[in-house]
């Protein structure tokens, strides 16, 4: 099994979600129960199947669940510190994250799991997405575990797995994660992209690539 999801806000099938003014802040996803489960993603919000618009709001000091250790395999981080989504359609505007983290993965004796990416936030599946004036900010994606490798997570402030545009934005002292023994540091410490990307006007720095062993 696996950790649950969207610790402040869980946002399902919704055709026309909106927050306005919001702050959303030091929300944690649970602890996972048995051996080799992946942690819950979206410490902040959970995005799935819908429409949303963020404007004027505070991602903060969220943090996605850490996986749990395995008598065989570990397991990979949860996802998205401050925002997961998962096929959304979703316009950003005047939003700071700050300070979310990803999960850790965990340690198995045959392969361990790597850290949660997007430490911000984490977007996948057929979605377009768009940031204007916004702020990320010293967010970290999820670390390896410390014994038995597993890589560290990707995109320590945005990881972008749809096509994005990113326009008049500051990117800046953000960390993909580490790994501690026989893994490779994550890629991405501001922005990993694995999509198209557009950027404008955007100030990218003090940011890290993971550290690897």
């Amino acid at each position: 099994c696996s950790g649950g999801s969207g610790a402040g806000l869980h946002i399902y099938y919704n055709p026309d979600a909106e927050l306005t003014g919001v702050t959303i802040a030091r929300n944690q996803v649970g602890n996972v129960g048995g051996l080799s489960s992946p942690g819950g993603s979206g410490g902040g919000i959970y995005c799935s199947a819908s429409d949303l618009y963020i404007s004027y709001s505070d991602v903060l000091d969220n943090l996605a669940g850490h996986a749990s250790n395995g008598l065989t395999y570990g397991s990979t981080g949860g996802h998205g510190g401050g925002l997961y989504a998962d096929t959304c359609v979703m316009s950003i505007w005047r939003t700071l994250f700050r300070g979310n983290h990803a999960g850790n993965g965990s340690y198995g004796p045959t392969a361990s799991g790597s850290g949660g990416s997007g430490g911000g936030v984490y977007v996948k599946g057929s979605a377009s997405l768009g940031f204007d004036e916004v702020g990320v900010m010293d967010n970290y994606a999820g670390n390896g575990p410390t014994a038995g490798g597993g890589a560290g997570g990707y995109g320590g402030g945005l990881y972008l797995a749809t096509p994005a545009v990113v326009n008049l934005a500051f990117i800046t002292g953000n960390h993909a994660g580490n790994t501690f023994i026989k893994g490779s540091g994550g890629d991405g410490g501001g922005i990993y992209a694995g999509a198209s990307l557009g950027l404008f006007n955007v100030t990218i720095s003090g940011n890290f690539a993971g550290s690897g062993q």
